[in-house]
């Protein structure tokens, strides 16, 4: 348990967390705001899980708890933030 709380306090001091998210229509993108005041987006295509699916579910996007990964309930859908940053950026 000790270890585990160790790992979750490392990911929180050095990954990335959203602070909100939302879907823009028009440019078929998901543009997540960090914590740390940066935002990203990202092309729905660009995520298998993501790509077929239309406007009113990809609308219903959710910050989950603590902001470690964005949720799309009609989708079942759960994306890790700091995966999608790497998705975006690359690994490094």
């Amino acid at each position: 348990f000790a270890a585990a709380v160790r790992r979750g306090a490392r990911a929180e001091a050095t990954e990335p967390h959203a602070a909100a998210a939302r879907y823009d229509r028009a440019a078929h993108v998901v543009a997540v705001e960090l914590t740390n005041g940066a935002t990203f987006s990202f092309p729905v295509a660009l995520v298998p899980a993501l790509a077929a699916a239309t406007d009113a579910p990809l609308a219903d996007v959710e910050v989950g708890p603590v902001g470690i990964a964005l949720r799309w309930p009609a989708l079942d859908a759960d994306l890790s933030v700091a995966g999608l940053v790497r998705l975006v950026f690359g690994r490094r």
